[in-house]
């Protein structure tokens, strides 16, 4: 019994951890890999893993890019845009109405759905025909493939299969207020070991942002349990905003005997290992308790859950402060770009914009995943932008760079004008003041060519040119543009732009 009279429900805790070590024997079988696999673009991915790879090393990144990492990205931007699909709730399957199913009633699953795992399934019913459609809740990650559908537990379990087939090694996070993630190992440097475990999860492509869920959704914490097949961690301080607050809400078990069954379970799935296996795990044990448990405290603004439909979303409570989540408590952490340099991909603008300046690389203080990347500011299409929730957050100053490549990348460029041209969301979330800085060749020193004040954008899509004071008009190998102001910081949340481009000088 718990302090307090309440009921140790150890049962419930151990049948969800064995229902995460069943999936997770599945991840390590060879026929789930090779089918996951044979449905992935994994010669595209590790190429665009290669050059990302390739680009930081060119671009002296500290430290630097590993292959891992760069697959890692490729893999949850894929995932989300291309290969799998949120389900609030199904199609109808007899009239295939996309908004008139409601939920009527959970049932038991038949024996087909039984056979791939299903633990229950949702009927619902349409209101536009009156049909019903079974909506099974599947754990099998091989049919999870086929169906390529559902919400967080269905999304984290496959991917964790696809990470697998990719050659990383993935483990599922159970958190106990109703999410899963991934959890996936990295090498700190190419060739280097042990590394450590970084946070990712599929349904916002996010990585390595533990606080998403108490900082930017607005969660409540509890326990968040990590399970692969090798072992079993209670690794929930990571992902608390405050862990004296999250240890006062860990009641449904007894701390002691969590520690001793957690123990006891990776000793019994380490038990028919190697000796040499087990080195390698104690070493990566040893690496990952020496870590700070603790997350650093950021003054970036983080999101609020960006999977699922708004309604969704609000009935559990996951829209964070507001849109756009908040901003963590303390100090701002010191350290590299929230987000390496991209190339910019942005040779096709030229034909379209004589005299722009094209082939370089961009990088920023943030984005929001690869769809609203900085990368969508440099391609000339007013249709996309850069989004930076970053941005929003008090005393922040978002930022996106283009450093030059190539032969001119140690000479440098003039620039003699640039263009700015609004985002398609909320005009709060608009550039209100700026500054462009350049970087001379040889200095790591910013200089500032340009500063505007006041701008206002007449409408969504419309640009503003700037033109550059002579003065300023000298050879530099990098730019960065500065966003001093919002239109609207307290009610923005973020700042967006869908275009910046450069102008070489004539």
């Amino acid at each position: 019994m718990l302090r307090g009279g309440r009921e140790v429900h150890t049962g419930a805790f151990i049948a969800r951890i064995e229902d995460a070590l069943r999936k997770a024997s599945i991840y390590q079988d060879d026929l789930a890999q090779a089918l996951a696999a044979s449905l992935m673009p994994l010669d595209r991915l590790e190429g665009e893993a290669g050059a990302a790879v390739a680009l930081s090393m060119e671009m002296e990144e500290e430290p630097p890019l590993v292959r891992e990492e760069a697959l890692l990205r490729g893999l949850l931007a894929w995932f989300k845009s291309e290969f799998f699909t949120w389900t609030d709730r199904p199609v109808c399957g007899y009239c295939d109405g996309k908004d008139t199913t409601r939920l009527a009633r959970t049932a038991a699953p038949d024996s087909r759905e039984a056979a791939h795992l299903a633990s229950v399934v949702e009927v619902y019913t349409c209101s536009a025909c009156g049909a019903e459609t079974r909506f099974p809740r599947y754990n099998d990650p091989l049919k999870l493939l086929e169906t390529r559908r559902g919400r967080c537990g269905e999304w984290a379990n496959a991917f964790a299969l696809c990470c697998a087939a990719a050659g990383l090694r993935a483990r599922q996070a159970l958190d106990w207020t109703d999410h899963v993630w991934a959890e996936v190992f990295l090498p700190l440097r190419a060739g280097e070991a042990p590394g450590r475990w970084v946070h990712a999860d599929p349904c916002e492509a996010a990585m390595d942002t533990p606080l998403l869920y108490e900082a930017g959704w607005g969660k409540r914490l509890s326990y968040v349990i990590a399970v692969d097949e090798n072992g079993v961690v209670d690794v929930s301080c990571r992902y608390a905003r405050d862990w004296e607050a999250m240890k006062a809400r860990r009641v449904l078990v007894d701390a002691d005997w969590l520690k001793e069954y957690l123990a006891h379970t990776t000793a019994q799935l380490r038990s028919h290992l190697s000796a040499d296996q087990l080195a390698e795990l104690a070493a990566r044990d040893a690496a990952d308790a020496a870590r700070d448990p603790n997350p650093v405290p950021t003054r970036q603004r983080l999101p609020g859950r960006q999977s699922g439909s708004e309604t969704w979303v609000a009935s559990r409570g996951e829209g964070g402060g507001n849109k756009a989540g908040a901003a963590d408590e303390g100090p701002a952490a010191a350290g590299p770009p929230l987000v390496r340099y991209r190339l910019a991909g942005d040779e096709g603008v030229a034909a379209r914009l004589p005299g722009r300046l094209t082939g370089g690389a961009v990088r920023a203080s943030g984005q929001n995943g690869e769809a609203e990347g900085a990368v969508r500011a440099l391609d000339g299409d007013p249709a996309t932008k850069w989004l930076d929730f970053g941005g929003g957050a008090l005393g922040a100053v978002p930022w996106l760079e283009y450093r030059v490549r190539g032969g001119a990348g140690k000479a440098g460029v003039e620039v003699a004008r640039y263009v700015l041209t609004a985002g398609n969301d909320a005009p709060a979330r608009d550039p209100k003041a700026v500054a462009l800085e350049g970087q001379r060749p040889g200095s790591s020193e910013w200089v500032t060519l340009d500063e505007r004040e006041g701008l206002c954008f007449p409408e969504r899509g419309s640009a503003l040119s700037f033109d550059l004071p002579t003065e300023s008009c000298f050879p530099c190998v990098a730019f960065r543009l500065r966003i001093l102001e919002l239109l609207d910081r307290a009610a923005a949340g973020a700042v967006q732009l869908a275009c910046w481009d450069l102008y070489v000088a004539q």
